[in-house]
């Protein structure tokens, strides 16, 4: 009677565990397709660059900076340091760039002195020289930043984040972040993710299965990449 009890478990667990791994497949697909639709609409990241608008320009231009005493950074070779008055220490550097036929975002980093690194993302318009970079909107605390794109007035920022009990120093939420471009300034409008949570197949005499965490970020990301990558082709080849 217990080897019969004990196998029952073993089965549910399984069946569950498959079903977990189900649920969180298509939730990554779901999530790919998600991203893809959203950075291949009209005006997407196969738009034409601004002809004024280059990495170049943008890694010595002008940004408001609200932790600079004088409240405007502007980069040389992608970097700006500060260490007036004392004891206000600092440096400004350029993370990344999205460049889209109209406009471009700027996500820069800034440090204080301490352990924070502040990210910012600024819209920047201009042409030909005449480079104007808006306020810029706060993203967070050391996120990491694996991809900037650009779709018409869209902006999905590929980062990984504090999960709620995460230390500072290390951050293991991989998120992607719609943002809106309303005029000079970003707004943040939600989120494309798929961090599901499974549980194994049991393993104990008990049959019980043990928690265990599963993240079908990775391939949404690499779906979502690859579409892009092939409507990018496409679109060289017209």
């Amino acid at each position: 009677m217990a080897r019969v009890i004990r196998s029952r478990f073993s089965r549910r667990a399984t069946v569950g565990y498959r079903r977990g791994r189900m649920r969180a497949t298509l939730a990554a697909l779901f999530a790919a397709l998600t991203v893809a639709a959203l950075a291949l609409r009209p005006g997407g990241p196969a738009e034409a660059q601004s002809a004024g608008l280059t990495e170049d320009v943008l890694r010595n231009a002008t940004y408001p900076s609200e932790y600079s005493p004088t409240r405007s950074v502007t980069l040389r070779d992608g970097r700006y340091e500060w260490s007036q008055p004392s004891p206000q220490r600092g440096t400004a550097t350029f993370v990344r760039a999205a460049i889209g036929s109209q406009y471009a975002v700027v996500l820069l980093g800034t440090n204080t002195g301490g352990t924070g690194d502040f990210l910012s993302a600024h819209v920047v318009t201009g042409s030909f020289g005449a480079v104007q970079a808006g306020p810029g909107l706060f993203l967070g605390d050391r996120w990491r930043v694996n991809s900037l794109t650009l779709g018409g007035d869209r902006v999905l920022l590929d980062v990984v984040r504090h999960a709620p009990s995460d230390p500072l120093c290390c951050p293991t939420l991989a998120e992607v972040r719609v943002y809106m471009r309303e005029g000079d300034a970003l707004v943040f409008r939600g989120i494309v993710a798929a961090t599901i949570e499974v549980a194994p197949p049991a393993t104990g005499n008990a049959g019980i299965a043990a928690p265990e965490r599963g993240r079908a970020w990775a391939g949404a990301t690499l779906a979502a990449a690859a579409l892009v990558l092939l409507a990018r082709r496409r679109t060289a080849t017209h």
